[in-house]
């Protein structure tokens, strides 16, 4: 029986071993954080990732609300803003 071995295949095989490029050296560093994490993770007890997560939740919930504010002031201060140069306007040709 004959097998039949495509080109690209041995190409990319052979570029592997003669140049380093392979997937050793994506696959190694995602290894080594998941690795980390575990570890990491292994050392917590639930309190103390219920505490993590409550104090991240904490700080997303402030930089969103504050997003969110700056947002509305800003776009009151552009109605405010507009209001005023109508009011002048309408005030400038009551003078004259």
């Amino acid at each position: 029986m004959c097998t039949y071995i495509h080109k690209s295949r041995v190409n990319s095989f052979l570029l592997t071993f003669t140049y380093g490029f392979g997937m050793d050296k994506y696959s190694s560093p995602i290894s080594y954080f998941w690795g980390a994490l575990c570890t990491l993770l292994g050392a917590l007890s639930l309190n103390d990732i219920a505490m993590i997560i409550g104090i991240l939740l904490s700080i997303a919930t402030f930089i969103i609300n504050w997003i969110y504010r700056r947002r509305d002031f800003l776009h009151k201060k552009k109605l405010r803003e507009e209001y005023y140069a109508k009011y002048n306007q309408d005030n400038n040709r009551r003078d004259l």
